[in-house]
């Protein structure tokens, strides 16, 4: 009898000591994972950095090309006393051309001219979601394509129907066609971006999508201020419009060009579930 107490005695103190150990790598595994997260998070702020610094670079770069362009480019109307105190500025993306026939061309006040751009941006705000979701399970070249098409579509209107007595029952549905094709474009090319590269990359393909981004619009305007100054000015209804309506046409024939170059991507496919990592249960203390 004292034999097999003395053995029970035994068997319960190395289970003691065998949860004890499980303990000590549960800790450590812990421990390892924690490190891991920390230099992922360490690695993608270092990352952002480096793109933060290209980007300002790049910003740099094309501040002084477009000075030596305002530079070379007579602009008679940027010196007129007349304009200056107006406090009257070339607008330089499409929405702020739109922006300024609505308000120089059409007579709108600024909240009025507001309120009708809703149906661009409300138009972005009600699709992008949805286009999001559909577009991880059909794939984002159709979507993209169609979005470039529409929004190539809306800006050829606009240059057809932009005149001096323009009215905005002409322009509404042009408005709505943009919107929805900007949803279309922005949220499946940031889902197809994303599941083409493993989850320890997404910040830096994130970072560089956004940073690419805006070095095209930064481009964008450059090219579109440049178009206006040749064709138009600012010192009439008239004059505006002979430089919006060839930097509409310009605007469009670019975007009909990238609809072309998104049908000829790869047909995209959603991104495939990430596994579960191993999970370490808690031992329970005996």
């Amino acid at each position: 009898m004292r034999a097999r107490l003395a053995a029970l005695l035994v068997l319960l103190l190395a289970g003691c000591g065998a949860t004890d150990d499980a303990q000590d790598l549960a800790r450590d595994a812990r421990d390892g994972l924690r490190e891991q997260q920390e230099q992922f998070e360490r690695t993608i702020d270092e990352q952002r950095d480096r793109l933060r610094d290209s980007v300002d670079e790049v910003r740099a770069r094309i501040e002084a090309v477009l000075g030596d362009l305002e530079r070379a480019v007579p602009k008679a109307e940027r010196t007129d006393p007349e304009v200056r105190a107006q406090g009257r500025t070339e607008p330089g993306t499409i929405e702020a051309y739109l922006t300024q026939v609505l308000q120089n061309v059409m007579g709108y006040g600024p909240f009025d001219a507001g309120v009708r751009m809703l149906f661009w941006t409300g138009a972005s705000m009600i699709v992008a979601p949805i286009a999001g979701v559909l577009s991880e399970r059909y794939g984002a070249r159709s979507f993209m394509a169609a979005g470039l098409a529409l929004q190539a579509g809306a800006l050829a209107w606009f240059a057809v129907v932009t005149t001096t007595d323009v009215t905005f029952g002409q322009i509404v549905v042009p408005f709505i066609m943009a919107g929805t094709g900007m949803a279309l474009v922005f949220a499946p090319s940031a889902s197809a971006l994303l599941s083409v590269v493993t989850p320890a990359q997404a910040g830096q393909a994130s970072g560089t999508n956004n940073a690419i981004r805006e070095v095209g619009g930064v481009f964008g305007v450059a090219v579109l201020a440049t178009i206006f100054s040749h064709s138009g000015a600012l010192t009439s209804s008239q004059a505006f419009i002979d430089g919006v309506v060839p930097a509409l046409w310009v605007g469009a024939s670019v975007v009909a060009l990238g609809a072309v170059v998104a049908l000829l991507l790869p047909r995209g496919k959603a991104a495939p579930a990430v596994a579960p990592g191993p999970q370490i249960a808690e031992p329970v203390a005996a």
